[in-house]
């Protein structure tokens, strides 16, 4: 007996047909899309130090996936983070309010500077490590960019009120149904404040946080922060609403310039958030080497406001804020 035209009935209905799958596998696939569309950033933005080229046919592959990908999305509500643009923001309800002002900071600074000194991340030491990096680290992509965020946020640690301690996890999935769509995907730096007694709160703290929960999204040197506070505010956003908080404190950040952003949740849908200037720091240069001098008080002015907005993190603008709102 011929089968041959009956096996290919069968073949072309198995390839015709859809596959069904749960409401757990379209989040996966969300989470997912954000992390094959930084790779596909990353091939076409490429490394400027980069010694070795993609093939076209590598880069054709990954775009490939990604169209796919959304095509299977197209129907479902769903936003991740690295697409958020401001017509995002405003199609969840979330607007722009009063700006943030820097105070007067530079006597402040002057008696922060010294605190956390019986921890290992001293101001000195903060700086010291900030020259070894500069000379290091070639400031070139995201990846080196993380690296000087990490001792940032080492010295934050160091400065935090005792007993207070921080738990700091790196690429942190976030999953947030809205009444709009389905906001998803992972954020560079969360960090969580509380009291810590043992080691073994290290695995479910991130999830629990006591005092504080931050959130810190990074970008490589090269680009311009401004264009990624939309992406900054949308998992402020999320992360707020799957903590069941009404604010959120978090930052951008490429490493060198930082800029603090308050997300504000209205009672039912939507919110406002505040974001201030950029702060930045410059790495200068003597004798051949790069180093960042004791005296360009920025680095610490930076870790000192990380500090706090660690401790006040669900906290509005206080009157012992390092900013205040701009009218």
């Amino acid at each position: 007996m011929d089968s041959g035209p009956y096996l290919h009935h069968q073949m072309s209905s198995r390839a015709s047909k859809k596959r069904k799958y749960s409401g757990c596998l379209t989040v996966l696939l969300i989470q997912h899309l954000d992390s094959v569309r930084r790779l596909l950033h990353t091939i076409e933005n490429g490394d400027a130090d980069g010694e070795q080229d993609l093939s076209d046919e590598v880069h054709d592959l990954v775009k490939q996936l990604v169209n796919k990908m959304e095509s299977q999305l197209k129907d479902t509500k769903s936003i991740a983070f690295s697409s958020f643009t401001f017509e995002t923001l405003t199609g969840l309800n979330l607007t722009e309010g009063s700006g943030l002002a820097l105070k007067p900071w530079m006597d402040r600074v002057e008696e922060v500077s010294a605190v956390g000194s019986n921890q290992f991340m001293t101001s000195t030491v903060f700086y010291s490590i900030l020259s070894l990096l500069s000379s290091l680290i070639p400031s070139t992509c995201e990846a080196s960019a993380r690296a000087w965020v990490d001792i940032f946020l080492y010295r934050a640690s160091a400065m935090l009120t005792p007993p207070r301690r921080m738990v700091l996890r790196m690429e942190h999935s976030i999953t947030m149904p809205t009444s709009h769509a389905v906001l998803a995907g992972h954020i560079d730096y969360t960090a969580a404040i509380g009291l810590l007694l043992n080691r073994d709160d290290l695995n479910h703290f991130p999830h629990h946080p006591r005092l504080g929960f931050f959130v810190a999204e990074v970008k490589g040197p090269s680009v311009v922060l401004n264009a990624y506070i939309a992406q900054a505010v949308g998992e402020l956003f999320a992360t707020a609403k799957t903590l069941k908080k009404s604010r959120l404190r978090g930052t951008i950040t490429n490493g060198f310039t930082w800029i603090f952003i308050i997300v504000y949740l209205n009672d039912t849908d939507g919110g406002t958030y505040s974001v201030s200037q950029p702060l930045a720091f410059s790495v200068s240069q003597a004798n051949e080497l790069y180093h960042i001098p004791e005296t360009d008080k920025m680095p610490n002015l930076i870790s000192a406001i990380l500090t706090y907005w660690l401790e006040h993190s669900f906290d509005d603008i206080r009157e012992d804020d390092w900013f205040r709102k701009a009218r």
